[in-house]
């Protein structure tokens, strides 16, 4: 069968495939989604970057939970007390300070001419301002909320205290300048600047936030007022103070205090960030230009195109896993240099709209592989399962490697059987009617283990031989094997029936199952192998098959697969056997059925023939015998308890050695 390379491809076909994958991943990355998908990215930035030291010359003062508990006072405070405040920090040394607060309404005029004397007697005072705006669909408008003019001197300054919140409620951009008043951090830093600098931010810069909520320096309230009592020496002096609401409780963050906005850090270390740190946040990037600017538009999509173009030809030049190798390497330099112009450069170069066509053109080169191996896979799969189970099939797609001599060494539950008096049967049928007898019983039996994810070895004759966890693995695969097992006898019944209505023999079917460590694998020849099972584990199983006749049962387990299924299953203990050529017993018990399914009777039977097996050990042979005999008053016929009287019996008359331990040795294989 001729196969298709992805290289053998048109090259116009190549572009379309490429084309079209590039197209629609850059549509996606400038979509909400892929916009929202950047944001996380952006977000991941300040993480792995971290914490940055704050600046000495910002100092916010916080209207905190310790403030309200130590001034007794509720909201809104005397205006005396932030006028006390004012010129407290002014005396202090306060080169500049900065209210994140809005005065929009006249108070106690007593109160109000204290506020406005303080006001007056500092120039570089900048008041809050608010934008409230108004948008119901059919109308907007905007408007500008100041303080009242009874509280501003000629010379007193106002500052706009509103801040950007993007779609999903984070604030990561700088407010711009387009409107009057200016920002209150831009007022801020143009009063606070001996350059006396005109900074009206561009639309699009983002502030580089140092860290968490409380990473600029902060101090109560109340400690600002008395300075001399709660700060060091000189704390204030030459300092850009802001005040404002700082709380650290999350419902009254929601409920009483909107000012405070989740951050890029709130990702990663929770906490809201109040207005006012916000603003002193941008006035420290504006002083020390820190902030971090977005790669231009035209060199973004110069970027996006060019990069994963190039990346592009290489993929569909190359095979999938060295072009997987390829997209890793590029994938971990881009995000490296990402991170070196966010960190080092404090420039913002997206990753989405480079890394989502990059991928996109990978995935999308092996695609006119994929779909010819696809179709040889299926060739091969339906091919080889008329000769082997599904699930080889289905290893040696997902591993071809497996196609080579050898095995390895695995926990397996190993199940052989037989039918009971083959020989006799197939001597009273024609080859014909044999035939398909043996047919009709293998393919409901193969069934029945395929569906319990077992895998069949092999048959010979009217034997099948099978295993159960390889090569797929499976945890429970006693458990398995003992339910397939059940389902098999059970199925046999029904089997008989129909036999039996169309005169057909009677059959009935001898399975041993045994769990343990086996080698599975391919063996054989380098031109004909066979993927079957080998070991000490395999060996047992086929010996408990041929045990069940001895005792006049039809399946017969290892202890091994007992312990490990015996949550499952209902057995009852047969005897201790000792194989042929072996020196050590195994125990061996009867699989009854499915957990909770025997009955009263069976349960009888099998209490009896508990007591008659304890007392047979003990070379007890009466009491061995009467209780045998209790089970068979139960259940008339049972094998075991007949065979173990038949046993007691002898060894009244001629006793085992004394070093006997109670193990039955099995003459035959």
């Amino acid at each position: 069968m001729k196969t298709m390379e992805t290289g053998s491809l048109k090259k116009p076909h190549l572009f379309v495939i490429g084309a079209m994958a590039f197209l629609i991943s850059l549509g996606i990355s400038f979509s909400p989604i892929g916009k929202s998908l950047d944001t996380f990215f952006y977000d991941a930035l300040f993480f792995f970057r971290g914490r940055i030291s704050p600046p000495e010359d910002i100092v916010i003062v916080s209207i905190d939970e310790a403030s309200f508990g130590v001034m007794k006072h509720q909201w809104p405070w005397p205006r005396s007390i932030h006028a006390r405040l004012i010129d407290t920090l002014y005396e202090a040394g306060a080169k500049t300070v900065a209210l994140d607060l809005i005065f929009s309404e006249a108070s106690n005029p007593e109160e109000d001419r204290v506020f406005w004397e303080s006001v007056s007697r500092h120039a570089s005072l900048i008041l809050g301002a608010d934008i409230q705006r108004i948008d119901d669909g059919a109308f907007s408008q905007e408007t500008l909320v100041t303080p009242h003019p009874s509280l501003m001197a000629p010379q007193t300054l106002i500052g706009s205290i509103n801040l950007p919140v993007d779609q999903g409620g984070f604030l990561r951009g700088i407010p711009s300048g387009e409107k009057r008043p200016l920002p209150l951090s831009v007022m801020a830093v143009q009063a606070f600047s001996e350059e006396k600098k005109t900074v009206c931010p561009p639309l699009g810069w983002k502030i580089n936030y140092l860290g968490p909520s409380r990473t600029l320096k902060t101090i109560s309230y109340y400690q600002a007022l008395e300075p001399e009592t709660h700060l060091p020496p000189g704390f204030f002096k030459g300092k850009l103070v802001f005040i404002g609401f700082s709380t650290q409780n999350t419902s009254d963050i929601e409920n009483t205090h909107p000012d405070h906005f989740p951050v890029p850090f709130t990702r990663w270390e929770g906490g809201y960030m109040p207005g006012v740190e916000i603003h002193a946040t941008i006035a420290q990037n504006l002083l020390q230009e820190t902030y971090i600017r977005p790669i231009p538009f035209s060199g973004l999509i110069l970027i996006s195109t060019l990069l994963p173009a190039g990346m592009g030809v290489l993929f569909f030049r190359v095979k999938p896993l060295v072009g997987s190798g390829v997209l890793l390497l590029s994938g971990i330099f881009f995000l490296l240099l990402t991170y070196h112009l966010f960190s080092h450069r404090m420039i913002h170069l997206p990753v989405i709209p480079v890394g989502l066509p990059l991928t996109a053109l990978y995935f999308s080169s092996p695609f006119a592989h994929y779909l010819t191996s696809r179709r040889e896979k299926n060739f091969i799969r339906h091919a080889f399962t008329t000769y082997v189970s599904p699930s080889v099939v289905q290893q040696l797609l997902d591993n071809p490697e497996l196609l080579k001599l050898g095995g390895e060494e695995r926990e397996i539950t190993a199940f052989f059987s037989d039918l009971q008096g083959f020989t006799t049967i197939s001597e009273q049928l024609t080859p014909q009617a044999l035939v398909e007898l043996l047919n009709e019983f293998l393919t409901e039996m193969t069934e029945i283990i395929l569906a319990h994810e077992g895998t069949v070895d092999k048959f010979e004759g009217d034997a099948i031989i099978a295993m159960f966890g390889a090569p797929n693995r499976l945890e429970n695969h006693a458990a398995a094997a003992c339910r397939a097992s059940i389902e098999m006898q059970k199925r046999m019944v029904l089997l008989r029936e129909r036999f039996r209505l169309r005169g057909l023999p009677e059959l009935n079917m001898r399975i041993g199952l045994c769990s343990g460590k086996a080698v599975v694998g391919n063996m054989g020849s380098r031109s004909r192998m066979d993927y079957t099972m080998m070991g000490n584990t395999v060996n047992t199983a086929s010996r408990l098959e041929g045990a069940n006749k001895n005792y006049g049962i039809y399946t017969l387990i290892a202890g091994s697969t007992f312990m490990n299924a015996k949550d499952a299953i209902a057995v009852r203990e047969i005897d201790w056997i000792r194989l042929k050529g072996k020196k050590e017993s195994i125990p061996s018990y009867e699989l009854l059925g499915h957990a909770g399914e025997v009955g009263d009777t069976l349960e009888k039977t099998v209490i009896s023939y508990e007591k008659g097996l304890k007392a047979y050990r003990r070379r007890s042979w009466e009491e061995a015998i009467s209780h045998f005999e209790e089970a068979l008053s139960s259940t008339p016929g049972d094998g075991p308890s007949r065979t173990m009287i038949s046993r007691c019996t002898t060894f009244k008359i001629h006793p085992p050695e004394p070093e006997w331990d109670g193990a039955h040795v099995m003459e035959n294989k």
